[in-house]
């Protein structure tokens, strides 16, 4: 009788992201946190998403995860709401967190449309928005950060571009991007 063995594959992404959470709860400010001039992401930056979010925004989170480790080497660090030790950047994504408020203050043009952008949070840090008016806004913005942050091509499966190792990402103090339902930039 041969012993039964988990493939590597399946293993490798809860071994990730279970020493990526080992790694924020020792070291609370690991994250590179860049100048002035703007944002650095790197692969221990958590996430702040809420456990109200609706499956499909649930599944377009995990479509992002995937793009995540493939850039930058590690599962992130998915929160409900950020530990108040931790003074590097955050990730806030989705269209039902209590942090919607206080990181959105303008009102979205519309249903669907989301906001991309640099801000600092209601403590200082500084955070990526990642946010929809509604549920399918929120999956726009989780697919807009996958591609114009963190570079993956929506298509490269198919066009056999796999997507390139960055390691971090820096990203300008300036950045927003508020898109309507129809993809016109606002």
């Amino acid at each position: 009788m041969k012993p039964f063995l988990f493939p590597v594959k399946t293993l490798l992404p809860v071994i990730l992201a279970w020493s990526a959470g080992a790694a924020l709860a020792e070291e609370p400010n690991r994250a590179a946190v860049a100048d002035s001039a703007g944002l650095v992401l790197t692969a221990d930056t958590p996430w702040v998403v809420t456990a109200e979010e609706p499956e499909a925004v649930r599944r377009a989170l995990e479509d992002v995860q995937a793009d995540w480790y493939r850039v930058l080497g590690h599962l992130p660090v998915v929160l409900a709401e950020p530990p108040k030790s931790w003074l590097g950047p955050l990730v806030y994504l989705g269209s039902k967190g209590p942090w919607l408020k206080d990181l959105v203050q303008e009102s979205f043009p519309g249903g669907e449309s989301f906001v991309l952008k640099v801000q600092a949070d209601a403590s200082g840090r500084k955070s990526l928005v990642a946010a929809g008016a509604d549920v399918r806004g929120a999956i726009y913005a989780a697919y807009a950060l996958s591609e114009e942050i963190l570079g993956v091509d929506p298509w490269y499966y198919w066009v056999d571009k796999e997507p390139a190792f960055r390691g971090r990402i820096e990203l300008p103090a300036r950045l927003e991007r508020n898109r309507a339902a129809t993809g016109d930039v606002v």
